[in-house]
Order: structure tokens, then sequence, then C-alpha cells
């Protein structure tokens, strides 16, 4: 509700600056939770957080750990960008039909934005 509020206000510097604390500070905790927040806050917070979010969460999906993996690639979409469309395209366009599922198996809901923006070229392909 607050990341909402501070996407309604977002033309407002400290509203900015108050969204990219809180995703921060969940960055910390729970980086799914974090990327939602960030989702939610808007373009101008993921604008100053995009780098530290999507640092933490190309590490994280770089671990061995299968899990890991899942719950990285869960957080990537729930962000709502698609500044990780190099990890996400070669997965939904796999040919292996067991890849291209494991991507919905996070739970995570797959928006266009995931895909970039010329994403509409992507899906008629």
């Amino acid at each position: 509700m607050l990341a909402e509020d501070i996407a309604a206000i977002s033309a407002k510097p400290t509203a900015v600056k108050a969204g990219a604390k809180l995703v921060l500070m969940a960055l910390h905790v729970d980086g799914i939770f974090s990327a939602e927040l960030a989702n939610a806050a808007g373009l101008a917070v993921w604008s100053e957080v995009r780098a530290d979010v999507g640092k933490r969460l190309r590490a994280w999906y770089a671990q061995k750990d299968g899990h890991h993996r899942h719950c990285a690639l869960a957080a990537m979409l729930a962000t709502g960008s698609g500044d990780f469309k190099d990890i996400l395209v070669p997965l939904l366009t796999n040919a292996d039909n067991q890849v291209r599922l494991s991507v919905y198996h996070g739970a995570a809901q797959v928006m266009p934005e995931n895909l970039g923006s010329n994403w509409r070229d992507m899906v008629r392909e």
C-alpha cells in the first residue's frame, strides 16, 4: 500500500527517495518482496534502485542451487521490468518444454514488460 502511494506522488523527489529506501531495505530481507515493492512504487523509484536490485537478483540467480535460481527468477519477474530479458527470453523460447514451463512454476506472473519494449515482436515469433 505504501509503495502504491509513493507511485502516486512520484513527482516529489522526497517520495522517490522514500520509495528507494523502502525497496533497498526490503532487499536485505526478501528479494521477491523487494521486487514487488519496486514494481508497485513505479518507474521513478525503479530508476533509483535498478542497479542495486538488478545486481542482487543476478547474483542470486547465479547460484547453482535450483531453488535459489527459481526464487531469483520470480523476483526478476516481480519487478515488472525488462532489465532481465537477457535471462527470461532464452528460458521462455527454449526448445525444451520443461525449461519454458519452469518459468511459470515460481508463482510469479510473466508480464509483457518483462520481455522489454519490443515484447510484441517476441510474442509474434
